[in-house]
């Protein structure tokens, strides 16, 4: 193995243990989610990461096991709600098309390969949809011959076209290189640093996005609408700078209700609510505003 692929897949092991894709931690909140308001339609967006077995030394604020995975589906599945991704979202702020009664959005960040293995056959058996966010050194890393394990491992770009080739499944862009902290140049996942000039930080920004952006076009024949951010770390100029590459979602780690008008601005900076182990499904949705 290259010393370079070596160094790569080092770096997704360590992020691994460390549950990269992490956000902040789990908060109590109760949320208004059912109906209409007069501001529009209440959305709850669920953030999952990785799915593993029961017993996994892994399992913590980042990683669930399977058997809560559908547990989750069957609960919204029983309540009435109907999964939605970034598209449909777009479609009813563009007029195109109503959102379903009492909609839920789930998002994957990372690109686990526990997605298409555990997570993909119960979206079947449930008819969720959901979006997988993908980190695309990742993707690269693993289309390579490296060792795997689901455990640790991401989709590879065979897995994504598969999956991409489903109603159920939307592809995310979550970077292709700027998943971590680096602490040795201040930047901090997708952000600007302290100081860093705009137009340093936006040629940082867009030549990573449009990279992905590219290897997506190259193996699915289309690039991604939606933008979910490492660690959750955004500003004003990253925004800005993700509107002018032409995305229409943002996604963030900030928790808190969203409600979907027909004012594009809407999508932008959208609130997700972490999924941790240590809650069992009827008080995490209950913490939430789902009942």
């Amino acid at each position: 193995m290259r010393k370079e692929t070596k160094r790569k897949l080092f770096s997704c092991l360590l992020g691994t243990m460390f549950t990269l894709g992490c956000c902040f931690l789990f908060e109590a909140k109760t949320i208004q989610t059912q109906g209409k308001m007069a501001e529009g339609i209440p959305l709850p967006i669920i953030m999952y990461h990785n799915v593993r077995n029961e017993g996994n030394k892994e399992l913590g604020d980042y990683v669930i096991t399977e058997q809560q995975m559908e547990k989750d589906l069957a609960f919204l599945k029983e309540k009435g709600y109907n999964a939605v991704v970034g598209q449909d979202l777009v479609d009813y702020v563009q007029g195109l098309k109503d959102l379903p009664e009492k909609p839920v959005f789930l998002t994957f960040d990372d690109g686990y390969e526990s997605f298409i293995a555990t997570v993909y056959p119960l979206l079947q058996k449930y008819e969720m949809k959901a979006t997988v966010n993908i980190i695309g050194e990742y993707t690269d890393l693993y289309s390579q011959s490296v060792p795997k394990h689901l455990d640790y491992a991401h989709l590879n770009w065979s897995e994504v076209r598969e999956l991409y080739g489903s109603p159920l499944v939307e592809i995310g862009n979550h970077t292709y290189d700027l998943h971590e902290l680096k602490e040795k140049d201040g930047r901090k996942g997708a952000n600007i640093k302290k100081g860093e000039a705009f137009a340093d930080y936006k040629k940082v920004l867009t030549d990573d996005v449009t990279k992905l952006q590219e290897k997506m076009n190259e193996h699915l024949y289309q690039s991604s609408r939606v933008f979910a951010y490492p660690y959750g770390f955004y500003s004003e100029e990253s925004e800005k700078i993700l509107k002018g590459l032409g995305f229409d979602i943002t996604l963030t780690c900030d928790e808190g209700v969203n409600l979907i008008t027909k004012d594009k601005e809407c999508l932008y900076g959208l609130k997700r609510y972490n999924r941790p182990y240590r809650v069992e499904t009827e008080a995490f949705f209950k913490n939430i505003g789902i009942e």
